[in-house]
């Protein structure tokens, strides 16, 4: 089992945050530019997580693994991206659950999909970064 050493989740916390912005940002991006499509939420959230599985492995692989020797390989980005696609449906999935099971999405309509997707992603750090450390 994966161990939770509280610096490494510190780092690994600092560069989620920085490829979650770009993530989130990217979603609100394609959400504007692409044309109103069914389940678009959802697409949009899929699409921006897959650009943001490459930015995590790779900035996670230098700044949050690379102390411990971490190298980069096609082999750990099979496994990291494997457990991303995880994480990435339990992200999915609780950000449906914050924005429409809770009145956020009635109460900030605007703010909703970026405030869900974002706290959702939150909830889920801890969860990937136990797995990930295995």
């Amino acid at each position: 089992m994966g161990t939770f050493e509280t610096p490494a989740f510190v780092r690994y916390l600092a560069v989620a945050g920085g490829v979650g912005v770009i993530t989130v940002a990217l979603r609100e991006c394609l959400d504007l530019l692409l044309p109103a499509i069914p389940w678009q939420y959802g697409w949009t959230i899929l699409l921006s997580y897959a650009v943001g599985i490459v930015l995590s492995y790779t900035a996670q692989a230098r700044f949050t693994f690379g102390g411990t020797g971490h190298r980069t390989s096609r082999h750990g980005l099979v496994r990291f991206t494997s457990l991303a696609v995880l994480s990435a449906l339990l992200t999915g999935l609780t950000a449906y659950v914050l924005r429409y099971g809770l009145p956020l999405q009635r109460t900030l309509p605007t703010l909703a999909p970026a405030l869900a997707f974002a706290a959702a992603a939150l909830l889920v750090a801890p969860v990937s970064f136990v797995l990930g450390r295995q």
